[in-house]
């Protein structure tokens, strides 16, 4: 127990209240997006299918798409929730709201990385589909391993990117010594 009580101290004071704060957040976030309305989950999913469309249709003529189903030069990838960026966006948000910041920063950092992850989202989805057409053997390693990878990274530097130009001094408690 000593061991454990000696770790507690080390952390420092905001870690100790950003670690439950973000751990809550995150539990009420996912909870709520559990209940957000099915149509609006189909909203969202026509406007990643068709944002990807139009993305890719300078690229060639041979995009199609077909309600939430994108293809490109005869390779299709069907638009399903986790293609959203709904449940990168939850971790994100709930890391703002877990920091200490004032809520006019905390509301400029979820919508600017929230807008950001989207963007980040649609690329990756236009990305795995070529790479789909060009090189199949490679998309299952794209889609599950390179993509996950990097959009966490992107999620911890948005949020740390948003602490350094958007979190005023003010606000960062100084660190004991």
């Amino acid at each position: 127990m000593h061991k454990l009580q000696a770790a507690w101290e080390w952390i420092s004071a905001p870690s100790r209240r950003f670690i439950p704060l973000f751990l809550i957040y995150l539990w009420a976030l996912t909870t709520l997006v559990g209940k957000v309305p099915m149509s609006w989950i189909e909203r969202l999913l026509e406007a990643t299918a068709w944002t990807d469309y139009q993305m890719l249709r300078p690229f060639g003529e041979m995009v199609r798409l077909n309600g939430i189903v994108v293809t490109f030069e005869g390779f299709s990838v069907q638009i399903i929730t986790e293609c959203t960026g709904l449940f990168e966006s939850v971790i994100l948000v709930s890391a703002i709201l877990a920091y200490k910041a004032t809520w006019r920063e905390r509301l400029l950092g979820i919508v600017l990385g929230v807008g950001t992850l989207y963007l980040m989202n649609v690329l990756r989805i236009a990305f795995l589909l070529v790479v789909g057409r060009h090189a199949p053997d490679l998309f299952e390693f794209a889609h599950v391993y390179f993509w996950q990878t990097l959009l966490a990274i992107f999620i911890t530097a948005i949020w740390l990117v948003w602490i350094h130009y958007f979190v005023s001094d003010e606000t960062i408690p100084p660190l004991r010594s």
